[in-house]
């Protein structure tokens, strides 16, 4: 799934997740900033000095790849910051507690799904922004979307992300290398993108990941008889041979989606584990280079740490 050339810096954790339990968290308002750069606002480098931390966070939410699929997202929390909910519950890896958080990073670009794909592509970009001795990382959650054919053998997800390039005018943030190799198309997916990044990034993905799972294997295009349906929303209702076709795709683990911004799958008590480590624990060692933290985990079923995730 990684190309060779990535380099020792590229550490990958594959977990499982995540029942949607009860959230420890605290609640934090949504603050608009009107007119902030006239006002004088700045991203002011030398913060760093003093102690102060920064970590941007891209949300997740897909993408729109044309006008008309974008205007229909215009007025919702995807299109408009008007749409957001007032409070937001921060958690996992963004609680202000210790007991919660214990890993506090002078920067760090995250972010999950659509937004831990940012993270990726953006990495270096931010470096850039930062003196050069501080230390800069980048996490992904959720974010590696690999380039694979659906379960009737089409490319899906290549034609969806070409559109996507496109329309976006995206080409302008892609390695200059990677784009005159494959093309912008193809140099949106992170397996092509990522060997070109010099920033240190640590990947963190679900090993059956249900939004690749529903989205890039079987979505509803490629399975118009539904054959899927019931796999797609409960991996322990996926067939033998179903189970097989994941397992070709996917290295083995959990089956789920985003995990570093919910408590219960970033640090808590029944955590999911590999190495009897926590995705807490591993993303600290790794910023901090306490441990290269490198596991991929066990084919489904065995991680019984698991927090699988199951669709209504």
């Amino acid at each position: 799934m990684v190309s060779k050339g990535v380099g020792p810096w590229l550490c990958i954790i594959l977990v499982g997740l995540l029942s949607l339990l009860t959230t420890e968290g605290y609640d934090v308002g949504l603050t608009f900033l009107d007119s902030a750069v006239a006002k004088g606002a700045e991203f002011v480098s030398e913060k760093f000095s003093q102690g102060f931390v920064f970590r941007i966070n891209y949300q997740g939410g897909g993408w729109c790849n044309n006008v008309t699929n974008c205007l229909a997202r215009r007025d919702t929390r995807l299109g408009s910051s008007k749409q957001m909910l007032k409070l937001e519950t921060f958690s996992g890896m963004f609680h202000n507690k210790p007991k919660y958080n214990p890993a506090v990073d002078p920067a760090m670009l995250a972010g999950c799904s659509a937004g831990g794909l940012t993270s990726i592509l953006q990495c270096d970009n931010f470096r850039s922004l930062l003196p050069p001795t501080t230390k800069v990382k980048c996490l992904s959650d959720a974010g590696f979307f690999i380039n694979a054919k659906t379960v009737i053998g089409t490319s899906h997800i290549e034609g969806f992300y070409a559109d996507v390039v496109k329309t976006h005018g995206s080409a302008k943030v892609l390695s200059p290398a990677c784009v005159a190799k494959l093309g912008p198309g193809l140099c949106f997916f992170p397996q092509n993108m990522v060997q070109y990044i010099k920033t240190p990034i640590f990947l963190i993905n679900a090993a059956y990941d249900s939004w690749q799972v529903k989205n890039i294997l079987a979505p509803g295009v490629a399975d118009r008889k539904g054959t899927w349906r019931e796999c797609k929303l409960d991996i322990t209702k996926c067939s033998s041979a179903q189970l097989n076709i994941l397992q070709g795709m996917f290295i083995n683990s959990c089956y789920s989606h985003c995990q570093t911004g919910i408590q219960e799958t970033w640090l808590r008590n029944d955590s999911p584990l590999l190495g009897n480590t926590t995705i807490a624990k591993a993303v600290g060692d790794w910023y901090y280079e306490r441990n290269a933290f490198q596991k991929i985990d066990c084919p489904y079923p065995c991680d019984k740490t698991c927090h699988n995730r199951v669709f209504d």
